[in-house]
């Protein structure tokens, strides 16, 4: 039996794909207790353990002889056992083929049932979204946590077979690379305007006759130095002086710079002065090479918009090609998605079943569709004439009016690609120019 790195134990997911031929075998696992109940008046109990590594827990049986069976069998509790597999009884209509029977408790780590906040029933995501620390242990949170997992190593994968080179692009930007201003600022010149505003309040600023004060002050130290010059005094005097001079013109600075202090930002001309900022202009968390190469990580865009499809915080692939054209990067877009949508497939069906059932019906059947069929190629107006014809023939209405030099809506995509090409994947290409972003290549004719 295989055991994890880096650890004396074996992960679930290896017992339950090795099945009953492990039967015999002695193993460590770890994990936390998804439920738990005593049996036979207290003499045993049985446990279902996860440990992250796989949708499905394995079953777990403990003697009351090894530990004290009530501090086992609350949800939530982290254990560490050593065992052999055996194979169920029959009878006993378990969907697993193989169990652990504990010789050894290890290590436990105990939660009061009172307190702990996961209940046994299923929780919707928003339930979740205050338990942050907690939300991982839940099937629906580990089982996307994989998928992404998987997904992300699949993205490296691809671009690395076929030669790309990755590299990481910053994540703070001084060019809004879009052009739209859409952005995250990041600035440290809130924090200096708060502490100055503050500091004016404990401390009020210095008045005129202040200043005039500190500059009279200035202005005798100055003349008894001359004084002492003038009529060859000592140079211990001279020095003495000196240094009173020194020290008042410094109480005069640091007068003058009070005075000049104001709440609010720093402004020049009219506008916002960055020049005491960290980055010494307008700073951004960014949007977004000769080469093949690529760039994966996360994107900030500061768009109002509460949909799934417009995230302030997401992840994005972008892969830029050299010496190629619109054609070569819609196959590379193609055959990106289908690698993705096979590697899920290959890799990650336990976790997509789940999601079949509980979460999104027939996201399996769409995730083979697509990697089984070849995209569709549409030019923009040809899309446009499908859609214009669709409404005048009284075939759809549409929420949103299909004009020219529009951009496209949801339920624009969605009727083209579900009515119009028959569940087939689209690529929609050669956008006008008005509605393009500044990067994008025009067409030749313009």
């Amino acid at each position: 039996m295989q055991k994890a790195q880096f650890s004396d134990r074996v992960l679930i997911r290896s017992i339950l794909s090795g099945g009953a031929k492990l039967a015999g075998q002695k193993v460590r696992i770890g994990g936390w207790v998804k439920t738990g109940r005593q049996q036979g008046k207290g003499k045993f109990a049985f446990l279902e353990v996860n440990d992250g590594s796989c949708p499905a827990n394995l079953q777990v049986m403990v003697d009351s002889s090894l530990y004290d069976l009530s501090r086992l069998v609350a949800t939530g509790t982290c254990v560490t056992v050593d065992g052999v597999l055996k194979i169920p009884p029959e009878g006993k209509g378990l969907k697993q083929s193989i169990e652990l029977n504990v010789e050894s408790v290890i290590d436990v780590g105990t939660v009061d049932p009172t307190k702990y906040p996961l209940p046994k029933t299923k929780l919707t995501p928003e339930f979740l979204r205050d338990l942050l620390h907690l939300r991982s242990r839940t099937n629906l949170i580990s089982a996307v946590a994989r998928i992404r997992n998987a997904l992300a190593f699949a993205t490296h994968s691809f671009f690395q077979e076929h030669g790309f080179l990755y590299i990481h692009t910053p994540i703070i930007t001084t060019s809004d690379c879009e052009g739209a201003g859409e952005m995250f600022q990041v600035t440290t010149l809130i924090n200096h305007t708060e502490r100055v505003e503050q500091d004016l309040i404990d401390n009020p600023p210095p008045t005129e006759a202040d200043v005039e004060a500190e500059r009279l002050i200035v202005k005798e130290r100055g003349e008894a130095v001359s004084r002492l010059k003038a009529a060859k005094a000592s140079k211990e005097e001279i020095t003495a002086s000196v240094a009173q001079l020194t020290i008042a013109k410094a109480c005069l600075a640091h007068v003058e710079e009070r005075s000049r202090l104001k709440p609010g930002l720093p402004k020049k001309d009219g506008k916002i002065d960055y020049s005491d900022d960290f980055f010494g202009r307008q700073a951004f968390l960014t949007v977004l090479v000769s080469y093949n190469v690529y760039t994966f990580g996360p994107t900030f865009r500061a768009e109002n918009s509460h949909t799934s499809r417009h995230l302030a915080e997401f992840w994005m692939v972008e892969p830029e090609i050299a010496f190629a054209d619109i054609h070569d990067d819609m196959n590379c877009a193609e055959a990106y998605v289908k690698y993705m949508c096979n590697w899920l497939i290959k890799n990650c069906s336990d976790d997509m079943d789940f999601m079949d059932k509980n979460v999104d019906g027939g996201c399996t059947k769409r995730l083979k569709m697509v990697a089984e069929t070849s995209f569709k190629r549409v030019t923009y107006t040809e899309a446009i004439e499908v859609l214009e014809k669709a409404v005048a023939e009284g075939k759809v209405v549409f929420d949103n009016k299909v004009e020219r030099k529009m951009d496209l809506a949801s339920e624009h995509e969605r009727y083209l690609t579900e009515v119009e090409y028959d569940q087939k994947p689209i690529i929609v290409y050669n956008y006008p120019k008005e509605i393009k972003a500044f990067y994008m290549r025009l067409n030749d004719d313009e």
